[in-house]
């Protein structure tokens, strides 16, 4: 359903990639996406904790039992304690990590457009065509 967390269950190097449902009222997922929801907690402080912080990172490495992946079921899942402040700080957390994450995705783009850019620059100067331009 809309709202709802899912991720896949297992992974080769403890990644796991933890998303919400904003997309359709309900959708289907394979039994390998577990699907969850949380209550009286900022869905996109989770979010954030799952998919980038160093509890749940230190978590899923204990779980490793051998083999070449590691699993975290649901049942799993559902043992990891986090440190979670209050709701307002909830908020606060999610509004500046979002403006980062923005900010360093503009970053991103403009130093693709300047690779770009140069690209082009060391192929109007290794074809000659822009030492006309700059004499």
């Amino acid at each position: 359903p809309n709202g709802y967390f899912t991720y896949r269950h297992m992974s080769d190097d403890f990644e796991f990639k933890f998303n919400i449902n904003t997309i359709v009222q309900k959708g289907i997922v394979s039994t390998l996406y577990p699907v969850f929801i949380t209550k009286n907690i900022n869905k996109n402080f989770v979010l954030l904790k799952l998919n980038e912080g160093q509890e749940f990172k230190r978590y899923a490495r204990k779980q490793k039992q051998g083999g070449s992946r590691t699993y975290m079921y649901f049942s799993k899942l559902s043992k990891l304690k986090i440190l979670v402040p209050t709701i307002e700080e909830q908020n606060q957390i999610v509004k500046i990590i979002t403006c980062a994450n923005q900010e360093i995705n503009i970053l991103k783009e403009k130093h693709r457009a300047l690779k770009e850019q140069k690209k082009g620059l060391m192929q109007q100067l290794l074809t000659g065509k822009i030492r006309e331009t700059y004499k």
